[in-house]
């Protein structure tokens, strides 16, 4: 896993995008968005798997799949399994490491059959978010199917609120 290699051993890139890509395996890279970059972006993607990933440091969210916009098509049945997330530095205050957003046209397309299962979660405050936007028109919800499974979260001390909101 690329998280046990020191860093010199790790296959790096600094954004994976998907744009309408199917049946891809991704296993053992390092995504590092480092500041102002979002590391991960899955639009209107489907049948790909992430696995043994390191995902850190970035904007937006650290993993993020959505519907492609222009032509509706919406982003299904991926797994994301044995990962670790971390470090996640949101400029917005929400620390999102894996979010999923299933319409924002308001036509009500679902995403369906998605997989997040033993993946380690580090330092989030919202460590998995499902987001649905106008429209949905799904029975089951915008997320039918979906699995979320067996996910380690973590917070570090320094993370802790003092009971005042800080």
């Amino acid at each position: 896993h690329p998280a046990n290699l020191p860093e010199q051993a790790r296959a790096r890139l600094y954004r994976l995008n998907l744009l309408k890509a199917d049946h891809w395996i991704i296993d053992g890279l390092t995504i590092d968005g480092g500041p102002g970059r979002a590391p991960n972006i899955v639009r209107g993607a489907s049948h790909n798997i992430f696995q043994r990933l390191l995902i850190e440091r970035g904007d937006q969210a650290l993993l993020w799949f959505s519907m492609y916009d222009p032509e509706g098509i919406p982003s299904e049945y991926n797994v994301v399994q044995r990962s670790v997330l971390r470090n996640a530095d949101i400029s917005s205050g929400d620390d999102i490491c894996i979010g999923a957003r299933a319409d924002s046209s308001g036509a009500g397309i679902a995403m369906r059959g998605n997989v997040f299962v033993d993946n380690e979660i580090y330092d989030c405050t919202q460590s998995i978010q499902l987001v649905c936007c106008t429209g949905s028109t799904e029975n089951d919800g915008p997320f039918p199917g979906t699995i979320i499974d067996n996910n380690d979260l973590y917070v570090s001390p320094a993370r802790y609120c003092d009971g005042n909101g800080n």
